[in-house]
């Protein structure tokens, strides 16, 4: 926990001094380009340190209650570690998948595009910054990174037991997120900077 803190400190005092630089250079000097390249960095260490938080508390949850724990801990806890941390940045993070488990996380608007753009770039697709009218948002994609995501995410019987399937459908009727391999595409981060 003190470790979650510590890094939680850390990001976001980099952050504000990022937004602190930012407001204090004239604005008529400071290049389109750099303001891009600077949400861009600041948005890539936002998925940094969510990507850290999440993985931190779902490791807790399975050394705790082993690989179910993993299942309750992503329907009771996951979207409430994000929303926090949205509220602690001041951006909106999402993750979002067109094989999504809980609908929340389903695509929406021109998600599909960019979702789309990732699968097709393969493991060449790099983050992107989007800009519409005056707001920013920017893509990311989540790769299957480890074994351990395919113990909730993989193949049945091969790296999902039929008893790990059953209680991923008894919390999530729904279900689409499974069946894939280390470097599969799994979605991507939306950062929306508000």
């Amino acid at each position: 926990m003190k470790k979650f803190f510590g890094l939680f400190g850390f990001v976001f005092l980099l952050l504000a001094s990022c937004q602190n630089a930012h407001s204090t250079k004239d604005h008529g000097q400071k290049s389109a380009e750099k303001t891009e390249a600077e949400l861009k960095s600041q948005a890539q260490l936002i998925v940094q340190f969510s990507s850290q938080a999440l993985l931190e508390k779902l490791q807790k949850s399975i050394e705790d209650q082993g690989l179910t724990g993993a299942v309750d801990f992503c329907k009771l806890e996951a979207l409430a570690i994000t929303d926090s941390l949205s509220l602690a940045f001041g951006v909106d993070i999402k993750r979002v998948s067109a094989k999504n488990r809980n609908s929340a996380n389903a695509p929406h608007g021109e998600d599909k595009k960019y979702l789309d753009q990732f699968e097709n770039q393969g493991e060449l697709a790099v983050p992107v910054l989007v800009q519409v009218k005056d707001k920013y948002t920017y893509f990311a994609p989540i790769r299957v990174a480890g074994a351990l995501c395919l113990n909730c995410h993989g193949m049945l019987n091969e790296t999902m037991t039929s008893q790990q399937f059953e209680h991923i459908k008894e919390s999530y009727p729904e279900d689409k997120a499974f069946g894939y391999s280390l470097g599969d595409l799994r979605g991507m981060w939306k950062i929306t900077y508000n």
